[in-house]
């Protein structure tokens, strides 16, 4: 199952025209400012995406009217998701049942931690959580680095399957937000740069 997200071009413009105002007024060069504003986009994806717990939450079962382990029967039911199928409820009547334990508890806020060393040589960022371990999701990961000075890129692809079911929003969100980080650096550079110019 493959999910994708498109974001607006409108935003796109507006970054790549902030790109462009950073490379004039700071004397930086294209290849740098895009491997910048990518770390910064997956940094704020990361903040972003929940913590998993180490275990799933349960709750009382909604739909209970017998008894048994399926959907009418069971006494609790939690939620399961897995990489490429969709999400899931299970239903049991153990409220410790073995199954709440989750396997890759953090996958998803370490999948954009883990994408920051591909994307950049100068950036890495710590895993957490049981994920830390066992990393078989890595796989779900990649990344297309380019830095020709006419036309830098940096190509992410998250392929986690329940990505937009926890984080629906997640591209606009990181983008926003790296966006801004960008933009308070350009200030804060042309700020300096007028102070030393005064003197």
């Amino acid at each position: 199952m493959r999910v994708s997200a498109t974001i607006p071009q409108s935003e796109l413009r507006d970054f790549g025209d902030l790109l462009h105002e950073i490379v004039r007024d700071t004397r930086r060069d294209m290849a740098s400012a895009v491997e910048q504003a990518a770390v910064f986009f997956c940094q704020s994806a990361a903040k972003a995406s929940p913590q998993a717990k180490a275990k799933r939450p349960v709750q009382a079962n909604p739909n209970r009217t017998g008894r048994g382990k399926t959907a009418r029967g069971a006494k609790y039911r939690y939620r399961v998701y897995s990489q490429g199928r969709p999400w899931r409820w299970f239903y049991t009547d153990d409220r410790m049942h073995a199954g709440r334990k989750i396997g890759y508890a953090g996958a998803l806020k370490n999948s954009w931690r883990a994408m920051i060393p591909k994307i950049s040589r100068k950036s890495s960022s710590a895993l957490t959580g049981s994920s830390a371990n066992n990393r078989r999701w890595l796989s779900a990961i990649s990344a297309r680095v380019g830095n020709a000075p006419d036309a830098p890129f940096r190509e992410m692809t998250n392929r986690l399957s329940y990505l937009f079911d926890v984080t629906p929003q997640i591209h606009e969100t990181a983008l926003t937000k790296a966006y801004n980080r960008m933009n308070k650096q350009l200030e804060l550079r042309r700020k300096a740069m007028e102070a030393a110019w005064r003197r």
